[in-house]
């Protein structure tokens, strides 16, 4: 069998491309001792096809779940590995077939979540400065009355809500508040799509707010109707509050 021969067995619904595919792996050596239909795979992966992607999606992406069991956020790595591996000449045209396309790119998905994860527990290290900045200091007469009258109140409840934060969650907050770096840096950072870092932001304050709002309701034993008046200001005082640190961390 020839090895175009083993290309069309093995992918009859993909394109017949044979003289392109030919051109691109001429460079390849000892083409035939290679897993040369998972080459025209990849080839044609690269080359946007629909077909081979919905192939790749179909046959290649579960088994690569499987293998990624133990990362808890294994659907992110496989959408890093998808937009590497689709990324010009240095994804997945670079796969020679030498092993098996799903082998090959479970060893990149591998590489891409640990990586991740010492990147996160580099992050993760600098907790030990805990968000003390995130805190009420805003000159503003329409909330001093809030700050005389329910300052020490909001702080603790404030400070508490951040310690209760998951730790991606106060990360987060820290570089994009206090150390201003935006929603493209933060993806970089945490290796993530940049709508996986604006959401995981989103996120993280709605949290923080809601922490802060449980812990006012406690501390101040007040009646629901008394807490919203007190919450529209809290949100006000939030926003504001995330604002200037925003300024001041971009002022270092």
């Amino acid at each position: 069998m020839t090895v175009w021969d083993r290309v069309r067995a093995a992918h009859p619904d993909l394109p017949d491309a044979r003289d392109e595919f030919d051109a691109f792996a001429a460079a390849i050596p000892d083409l035939g001792r290679r897993h040369v239909a998972d080459v025209y795979l990849a080839w044609a992966c690269g080359r946007g096809d629909a077909a081979a992607l919905a192939t790749f999606e179909r046959d290649v992406v579960p088994a690569l779940g499987r293998a990624l069991s133990s990362f808890a956020d294994r659907d992110e790595i496989i959408q890093v590995l998808r937009e590497r591996m689709l990324a010009g000449e240095r994804g997945i045209a670079a796969y020679d077939g030498r092993a098996p396309l799903a082998v090959w790119l479970r060893v990149c998905a591998t590489r891409i979540g640990l990586r991740s994860q010492e990147r996160e527990r580099r992050v993760e290290a600098l907790d030990d400065r805990r968000l003390d900045e995130l805190a009420p200091g805003v000159d503003d007469p329409r909330l001093a009355y809030l700050r005389r009258v329910y300052g020490v109140s909001f702080r603790e409840a404030f400070d508490a809500a951040v310690a209760s934060l998951a730790p991606r969650e106060r990360n987060l907050l820290r570089l994009s508040v206090i150390d201003g770096l935006g929603i493209d840096q933060l993806a970089a950072i945490f290796h993530v799509h940049r709508s996986t870092a604006a959401r995981r932001l989103e996120q993280a304050r709605d949290a923080l707010v809601a922490a802060t709002r449980d812990r006012m309701r406690v501390t101040l034993a007040i009646s629901e109707s008394e807490l919203e008046s007190i919450l529209r200001m809290l949100h006000s005082l939030t926003d504001l509050t995330l604002g200037n640190l925003r300024e001041r961390g971009a002022a270092r």
